[in-house]
């Protein structure tokens, strides 16, 4: 058999091996290209590939467009959405909106800690420094927009100009001088700070440390080093990043397959947790999350929980080769082509073949 033809037989040996196709399709909703959410979802999808469940893991503008898709958008099962969005959509439950929202979602996992970022030109040092200035608050959709304003008003501050800014075109219009600074709700290390952001901008991150602020948000610090130009820990406060749900309980054929979607999403997530806290695998962020931590108000979804109690277990058995992570490759051509020759590589040759007759 030469080379080409011995690949085709590869490729389709590969293709009847993997598991069984889910008849509904499965959605994760993140974040900007540049953040956090998005390299979290990605991890999650590239889990759920390796036993055979396409989970795409899409972009948005984050945690408000994200509950509005679970909620309404066909095969979007998940959003991983700010706990400061969700105390918001508890608390002011008598609006009979909220009060559907919360009544149609339902929490998989607390996640990780979301530092609040706020990264400003010289000569502002503090959250009251931005008293008249005009500033970034976030995308439109973002739960970046709901944060931001909710410390600027336990602060007292009052902004010349409200910009309704992603940080994608936040940081352009802040080295520009069109705005003084913006906030940027992200898990720490952020990969726009890391990769866009240099000391030859002349740009900083901003402490915050006001008692009105930590009385509603949790201290948290961005330790020195986090960014290559950050050279002190910083205090902030920080949210918690929440892998959500719907409530999927009525016995349509959907929501049945959609249902066992999210609990084996969530007893795969659970059974690698230690695989994605390895080096070159996961998210560092994967680091913090406690699966067994709690949400006031929020109760965990029925489905996870079936599926987290459920006699199958998916556990990626650790490999010593280099074509392990062949399933964590994003481009389908590139991991097929990686899975190929690492079957190519187990199989022997035409010549030892032949010795072994």
């Amino acid at each position: 058999m030469d080379m080409r033809s011995l690949m085709i037989s590869t490729i389709l040996l590969l293709g009847l091996g993997m598991p069984g196709a889910y008849a509904v399709e499965t959605t994760i909703m993140t974040g900007k290209s540049t953040g956090t959410y998005i390299r979290i979802g990605q991890d999650i999808a590239g889990i759920a590939r390796h036993f055979g469940l396409e989970l795409a893991a899409a972009p948005s503008a984050g945690s408000l467009e994200n509950i509005e898709a679970v909620i309404k958008r066909p095969n979007t099962q998940f959003g991983i959405v700010q706990s400061d969005v969700l105390d918001f959509v508890a608390t002011f439950s008598d609006d009979p909106e909220l009060r559907k929202t919360a009544q149609q979602l339902r929490m998989v996992f607390p996640l990780y800690n979301e530092e609040v970022h706020l990264l400003a030109r010289e000569g502002i040092s503090s959250l009251a420094d931005l008293q008249g200035k005009r500033v970034a608050i976030g995308a439109p959709n973002s739960g970046t927009l709901l944060t931001s304003n909710l410390i600027l008003a336990d602060a007292g501050i009052d902004l010349a100009e409200e910009v309704e800014l992603d940080p994608d075109e936040a940081l352009p219009a802040l080295r520009n001088g069109q705005i003084d600074a913006f906030f940027y709700v992200a898990g720490a290390p952020a990969r726009l700070f890391v990769q866009d952001v240099t000391e030859a901008d002349k740009v900083h991150l901003v402490p915050i440390t006001e008692p009105s602020v930590l009385s509603t948000y949790e201290h948290a610090v961005i330790h020195a080093g986090a960014y290559p130009w950050q050279k002190t820990a910083l205090p902030t406060v920080a949210v918690r990043a929440v892998l959500m749900t719907y409530d999927f309980a009525k016995p349509t054929g959907y929501q049945r397959e959609a249902c066992a979607a999210v609990g084996k999403v969530a007893r795969m997530i659970a059974s690698n947790l230690d695989w994605l806290r390895g080096p070159g695998r996961g998210h560092p962020k994967w680091q913090e999350v406690d699966l067994g931590s709690t949400m006031v108000s929020w109760e965990r979804s029925a489905c996870a929980e079936a599926g987290l109690k459920g006699p199958q277990d998916y556990k990626i058995e650790v490999q010593p080769t280099a074509g392990a992570a062949c399933t964590a490759e994003p481009n389908a051509i590139r991991r097929m082509l990686c899975q190929v020759r690492k079957q190519i590589r187990q199989q022997p040759s035409i010549e030892q073949s032949a010795r072994l007759m």
